[in-house]
This record gives structure tokens, C-alpha cells and sequence, in this order.
């Protein structure tokens, strides 16, 4: 009983903890945030302040914060060499969002080791088994090293999902915009006007492409980074295509439509393969539920009858 008690206050604990952290950092609703990250996009606001990566400092960790991460050289000691490249990836492109990845790295396999320490000297669980006692709080650090980077790995999931599933639709829009006579640069543009509906990573993505192609000298450049930013493979395509019809000063509208329709296939192929999957993952999840009612109601007359002495 004072386990699960304990149990139940480490839980609205960390909730409690939780919903003010949120309330601190994103205060502002999801539409009012992506809103204003569009706006922040636009080339010649970028032009204006200086910046290339389309993205205002807007947040930003506490001074205290700022302090533990360049007093310890948690940068030295937790950073990673692709960790930069990873925050772009999942749409944190400020250096702030940097410092705070580092902080998670060093603040969250500290608290779960401390909770998990004070929790079996409180409770006195697995007491006299040294052993499991010193497995359980390593396991516990590295667990909590690790959900900083399970995290960024979901959010980058997540990103690029919603951009794989719009991306033939935005090149069909753009193939649209391109063959009516329209340049690339209000194309571009056009579209991710349109696509904010159904991807606003999309969306985004694109607004910082036009705001590189106006910022930087070299347009090539621009479509590279955009790759890089978002690393799927139909984006690495349209990539190349751009950098060749601006080498070779082609026409792109075939290639758009070719790219669509090769993105619109592999969209379905990958629709195919998850119904695919249904199956055999409903196997299991059917019989721990289904089986067992069966069995209770296929045998319960004859227990009933059993136990009122009728057989």
C-alpha cells in the first residue's frame, strides 16, 4: 500500500510538472504558433534581420539554464556531432533549442536516477538484493538519457510524415503554377500558401526555401539545404531536378509531373504496406481479448451446471 501510494505521488508529480513546464515554454495556442513561424519566414524579414535559417530567436532558456550548460561543457561531454542537424530535421532551427537538448541530456538521467534512488530507500524495495537495487537506478539514468533522443527521433518522424503524405499534392500545385507561366519563385510561393491546410511543416519548409533563394547568392545552395533539412528521398529528387534545369535551363514541368506521380505511387505502395501489416498485428491483441471471452462463455454453462450439482 505505501509503494503504491508513493507511486501515485510521483505520478501527479511529474504531471504537475509537466503541464507547468508546457505552460512556460508554449504559451500560445498551435494555430497562433504556426501562424506566426510563417510570417517570421518571409525573405524580407529574414533580409532584414540577417538570418538564413528562417527562424527567429524567439525562445529561449532561462539565463540559469544558459549557465549549467556552458559551466559544465555539457556541450563537450553530451553533445553529438549530428545533433544540430537532427533539431533542424524535427523544426527547432534556433540555437536555443540546442541549449535546451543539452540541459534534457544532463537534467533527466539525473532526476530519474535521484527519484529512483529515494524511491528504494523510502519504500525499502528490492531491499538486500544489491545487485538489482544498482541495475535499477543505472537502467533508470540510461533511460533517461536516452528519452531526449527518442524524442527528437519522434518529432522528426512526425515531421517527415506529414511532408511525405502532402508532397505530390504540392507538386502538382506546382506544376499547375510553373506550366500557366508563372516563375518558380512566386510558384513556390503559391503553394505553400495552399498546402498550409495539409502540411505545415510543408508549408514551412517551403517559406524557408524562398527566403534562401533570396538570401543566398547561389539558388543551388538554397535546394540543398532544403534536403538536408528534410531528408526524404522525393525531396532530394526535386532537388536535383531544380539544380539541373537551373544548370542546364530546362524545362521543369515534366519533371514536376513525373515527381508527383512517382510520389502519389509511393504514397499508396506505403498506404498498401501498413494494411498489409494489420493483420499479424491484430493476432496477438485479438486473442489476449477475444480468446479468453470465448472460452469464458463457451464454458460457463456447463460450470454453472457443474456447481448446481446437475451433472
Amino acid at each position: 500500500m505505501h509503494q503504491a501510494l508513493t507511486i501515485v505521488f510521483l505520478t501527479i508529480t511529474l504531471t504537475a510538472v509537466g503541464m507547468l513546464i508546457m505552460q512556460v515554454f508554449e504559451p500560445e495556442s498551435v494555430g497562433n504558433v504556426r501562424r506566426r513561424r510563417l510570417e517570421d519566414t518571409q525573405p524580407d524579414k529574414l533580409r532584414a534581420s540577417g538570418q538564413a535559417d528562417g527562424d527567429r530567436v524567439r525562445f529561449m532558456p532561462g539565463r540559469q539554464v544558459r549557465r549549467i550548460v556552458t559551466r559544465l561543457h555539457l556541450a563537450r561531454y553530451l553533445g553529438t556531432d549530428d545533433a544540430r542537424d537532427r533539431l533542424v530535421q524535427a523544426g527547432f532551427r534556433s540555437p536555443a533549442h540546442e541549449v535546451s537538448l543539452l540541459f534534457a541530456r544532463f537534467i533527466i538521467p539525473v532526476s530519474l536516477t535521484l527519484m529512483t534512488t529515494a524511491y528504494l530507500f523510502v519504500t525499502g524495495a528490492l531491499e538486500g538484493n544489491l545487485f538489482f537495487q544498482v541495475a535499477l537506478i543505472a537502467f533508470m539514468g540510461f533511460a533517461g538519457l536516452k528519452l531526449p533522443d527518442i524524442f527528437l527521433s519522434r518529432a522528426i518522424e512526425r515531421r517527415q510524415e506529414s511532408i511525405r503524405m502532402a508532397w505530390p499534392d504540392a507538386l502538382d500545385l506546382l506544376n499547375i503554377c510553373v506550366r500557366s507561366g508563372i516563375s518558380i519563385e512566386p510558384s513556390i510561393r503559391k503553394v505553400s500558401d495552399k498546402i498550409g491546410h495539409q502540411s505545415f511543416p510543408l508549408a514551412e519548409e517551403l517559406r524557408i526555401l524562398l527566403a534562401e533563394m533570396a538570401y543566398l547568392s547561389s539558388r543551388r545552395q538554397a535546394y540543398e539545404n532544403l534536403y538536408k533539412r528534410v531528408d526524404l528521398t522525393p525531396v532530394r529528387n526535386f532537388a536535383s531536378t531544380l539544380i539541373q534545369a537551373e544548370m542546364n535551363g530546362t524545362p521543369i514541368g515534366d519533371a514536376l509531373k513525373t515527381l508527383a506521380d512517382e510520389g502519389r505511387l509511393d504514397r499508396m505502395n506505403e498506404a498498401e504496406r501498413r494494411a498489409a501489416q494489420m493483420g499479424p498485428k491484430l493476432t496477438i491483441p485479438m486473442i489476449l481479448t477475444l480468446l479468453p471471452v470465448l472460452i469464458t462463455i463457451i464454458i460457463s454453462p456447463l460450470l454453472i451446471k457443474m456447481m448446481s450439482g446437475g451433472l
